[in-house]
């Protein structure tokens, strides 16, 4: 019999897989990104390749593929009950609507315009807005915003959003205007525009007044490539200039000119590019109070940093964080940024609002819900998570994780409290019940203070003694099977039976 077998009914078994209630990752053979969550955290999903997948975490397996790479299907949102909104090619052109019970619902088209995308769909379905394109006679691309609203009887009814007719850096039209998210009670409407330069791009907010209309207002023109350098306009255009015959005298004049425009409009934009200037297109959390940007510096080495907008005055924070964008704001204004790093690989931290800078990824997590990251998202010094969804309650944390050979590995978390609300006063963080686990040949604590640790087999022989162990020790000498692990703290020594694994 085994020296320490009588222990074993008084040991608190460790769980072989960390926090394996809130830890969930989807099958192996879902080889598919998950970007989108249902509004309870059931169902979730993408589309790669023009084909959108659906996956039930309650049957654990995809329940929808459909879309091919001739007529795509790409997902926008996911309802309750794993019904999905998406825009989709099809032979008689693009459409957008509700996919159900295998039949198609579509929005009403307004007339013409010949393309467009669905953006977003808000977590009741009541609200939705799209952008609507169509080509000009000299084959420019002009959009337009549309917000729908569903009616008492079930079908939407859409308007077209009031649309700019100058930038805040140059004096010509607004060629597109996007619109990127609607608030849940469909009165603030975040999108973004663009002019010829088409380089950087500025968020408008439409807000719903007394008498339902919808008034814009440009956000971050204050921000914009430092105003006080020289605007280059849009380049010159040589048919414009050059009008005479090739050959005549008057046709080496005009070329002279265009060239000398040319070589100005260079100096000029090279000077402006200097600038700081918003781009990428902008986010904002379910109740429209916060925008989520990205400010790019002017410096290519320091790329973008975060930005944070408020919809209702012009307040702003710019988060010091080179060569990061804002992925998503969640409805208490904390936001999940991408670091991307020189050696490619995207890493994960998280700002939260009244601290002076973010954290990794797992530390926040740590923090806030008392979860260890598995080590699977350990990339030397950084959190490797990929691009995340939340769950409209705020309880589901979804993300994917792409491999070198260009595998997928879908991950989400069952948090233990959403993100509006603070700490619950029955169960504090600090309160949380001591715990040890392992995952593989990794031991975790969940206690930030250093412990000392002594791992014991099953004859009663000590192989690892460790002193000021401070949340994980790595036990990949030893063999698989099962061990002891006295764990002492503040004076008193507490047994865990573990069983490490391959």
């Amino acid at each position: 019999m085994c020296a320490l077998c009588t222990m074993l009914p008084d040991l608190v078994l460790a769980q072989n897989a960390t926090q394996a209630s809130s830890h969930h990752q989807l099958g192996s053979e879902i080889n598919y990104p998950v970007n989108h969550v249902s509004p309870n955290g059931r169902y979730m999903g993408g589309w790669l390749s023009g084909v959108t997948n659906i996956y039930d975490t309650e049957a654990n397996q995809t329940v929808i593929t459909l879309g091919n790479s001739d007529t795509p299907v790409y997902l926008v949102a996911i309802n309750e009950d794993g019904s999905f909104w998406a825009s989709r090619v099809t032979t008689s052109g693009i459409k957008y609507g509700l996919y159900k019970d295998g039949e198609w619902t579509d929005l009403p088209k307004p007339d013409g315009f010949e393309g467009g995308w669905l953006r977003h769909v808000t977590a009741d379905g009541k609200y939705a807005v799209n952008s609507y394109t169509n080509m000009l006679p000299d084959f420019t691309l002009i959009s337009d915003a549309f917000l729908y609203e569903r009616q008492e009887d079930g079908t939407y009814q859409y308007r077209k959003l009031v649309k700019p007719q100058h930038d805040c850096w140059t004096e010509s039209e607004v060629f597109h205007v996007d619109p990127m998210a609607v608030s849940q009670d469909g009165s603030v409407v975040l999108g973004h525009m663009v002019d010829g330069l088409s380089k950087f791009v500025f968020p408008i907010v439409w807000k719903r007044n007394a008498q339902d209309e919808y008034e814009y207002q440009i956000k971050g023109e204050a921000l914009c490539f430092n105003l006080d350098l020289p605007s280059p306009g849009n380049p010159p255009v040589q048919e414009e200039i050059v009008t005479a015959e090739e050959g005549t005298p008057e046709y080496n004049q005009q070329m002279a000119q265009y060239e000398a425009a040319v070589q100005e409009w260079n100096t000029l934009a090279s000077a402006f590019f200097t600038g700081q200037a918003i781009n990428g297109y902008p986010i904002m959390d379910n109740h429209g109070k916060v925008i989520g940007a990205n400010l790019f510096t002017g410096d290519p080495n320091k790329g973008s940093q975060p930005l944070l907008l408020s919809v209702e005055d012009d307040s702003y924070t710019l988060v010091e964080y080179f060569m990061t964008k804002t992925y998503l704001v969640a409805d208490n204004g904390t936001a999940f940024l991408v670091n991307e790093f020189i050696d490619g690989i995207n890493h994960n931290v998280v700002y939260t609002p009244g601290v002076a800078e973010p954290v990794a990824f797992d530390k926040w997590l740590k923090a806030e819900y008392g979860l260890t990251l598995e080590p699977m998202y350990s990339d030397g010094l950084r959190v490797t998570v990929g691009n995340p969804a939340l769950s409209y309650d705020g309880k589901t944390l979804a993300f994917t994780l792409k491999t070198p050979s260009n595998q997928y590995k879908n991950h989400y978390y069952r948090l233990d409290k959403t993100l509006n609300t603070p700490t619950s006063v029955e169960t504090p963080l600090q309160n949380n019940v001591f715990r040890v686990y392992t995952n593989g040949k990794m031991l975790y604590i969940n206690e930030d203070r250093p412990c000392d640790v002594r791992i014991i087999d099953m004859n009663g022989k000590s192989p690892v003694q460790a002193t000021a162990v401070a949340n994980s020790l790595n036990l990949e000498h030893l063999n698989t099977g099962v061990y002891i692990a006295a764990v002492t703290r503040e004076g008193k020594t507490e047994f865990f039976k573990i069983v490490l694994t391959h």
